[in-house]
């Protein structure tokens, strides 16, 4: 799974980071993603946190490559 930020989009609310600070950081008042390759356990949240962001700016896409 790879997680990404539509930096247009992001209107720096924090609400990612505020709930999945091992994935996410706001940096120049918008959000980053601070990893590459998530772990299979992050899924479920980071899923859940997209589809809660209110810019919907958090893009989540499936690798097939990706067995973290």
């Amino acid at each position: 799974m790879r997680v990404t930020i539509n930096k247009q989009q992001c209107v720096g609310c924090g609400l990612c980071e505020e709930l999945l600070p091992e994935v996410f950081i706001m940096q120049n008042q918008k959000s980053r993603v601070k990893q590459e390759g998530l772990k299979k356990a992050d899924k479920y949240e980071v899923l859940t946190i997209a589809e809660d962001c209110p810019a919907e700016a958090i893009i989540v896409s499936e690798n097939a490559d990706d067995e973290s």
